[in-house]
């Protein structure tokens, strides 16, 4: 690979750092090829090329969220619910609610008011609902998930739910999370977590996962599109390595987070 000079290289990170997603598209979309990222940066800096390229290979498919400032929450929630719909376990389905459910304990160990918060839990459990809906009724296509997240309405109010117990997880693990933030807890919360289309930073992202997510027993890793070494994009995983019931895999680039599909494996034919 041609060594690219210092102006070409500020340029070239400049074009990712300002990349902007679609804002007037769907929230969620359904899953394309991998591939349209790949021509996005087509004629761009040789390394990002290069890993789009070849994550369009190593995950042909990927589902966009809009950019209006909670991509990075709607990613996750996305795919907490995607992969539980994945499973086709009833059982499964049944305890996440009812985990769910028990995080309001969190809510109200931080001063949080029932009759406030309800109404987000109830958008979360209707979620759930649909889910054990469409797997009693033999359903496989997602799209009344997707649907569920391109209301407005309602899908706002499970990303305010998500917002709300990774706030609250934090306030009572203050430990884990201080040291990393350059403002009091409770003010980062604030500015950060509680405020509406406010994107989620690392930190918050690790919050969730911790609080929200780890106990599913789905992983969570993050793709990122940077111009680290390599011609792979660097992956991250932000849950302990074990067996795991499924991956929400995040394609991360500068203020912007969308869904990525890894390939199927292939299964070698047998010798006749």
């Amino acid at each position: 690979m041609n060594t690219l000079s210092t102006a070409e290289m500020e340029r070239f990170q400049k074009l990712s750092n300002e990349f902007q997603a679609d804002v007037q598209g769907p929230a969620v979309s359904t899953k394309q090829s991998s591939s349209a990222i790949a021509m996005e940066y087509a004629n761009a800096d040789p390394a990002f090329a290069t890993k789009t390229s070849s994550l369009a290979i190593t995950h042909p498919l990927t589902r966009t969220m809009k950019g209006d400032g909670n991509c990075g929450w709607r990613a996750v929630a996305f795919g907490y619910f995607e992969n539980l719909f994945n499973l086709q376990n009833l059982l499964q389905v049944h305890r996440e609610l009812n985990r769910i459910k028990a995080l309001n304990l969190l809510l109200d160990q931080t001063g949080q008011q029932e009759h406030l918060y309800e109404i987000f839990v109830d958008a979360t459990e209707e979620v759930f609902n649909q889910i054990s809906g469409a797997i009693q009724s033999g359903i496989r296509d997602d799209s009344f998930l997707v649907n569920a997240f391109n209301d407005d309405y309602n899908a706002n109010a499970i990303l305010t739910h998500f917002r709300l117990l990774t706030s609250a997880w934090m306030k009572i693990n203050p430990h884990r999370y201080q040291a990393f933030l350059s403002m009091p807890l409770d003010q980062y919360c604030a500015a950060r977590i509680d405020t509406v289309r406010t994107e989620i930073d690392e930190v918050g992202l690790q919050a969730l996962v911790d609080g929200v997510i780890e106990d599913s027993g789905f992983a969570v890793e993050i793709m990122y599109l940077d111009r680290s070494e390599g011609e792979a994009v660097t992956p991250h995983l932000l849950t302990p390595a074990r067996p795991i019931a499924g991956t929400i895999c995040l394609l991360y680039r500068p203020g912007h987070y969308d869904l990525l599909y890894p390939a199927e494996p292939t299964v070698p034919s047998r010798l006749m």
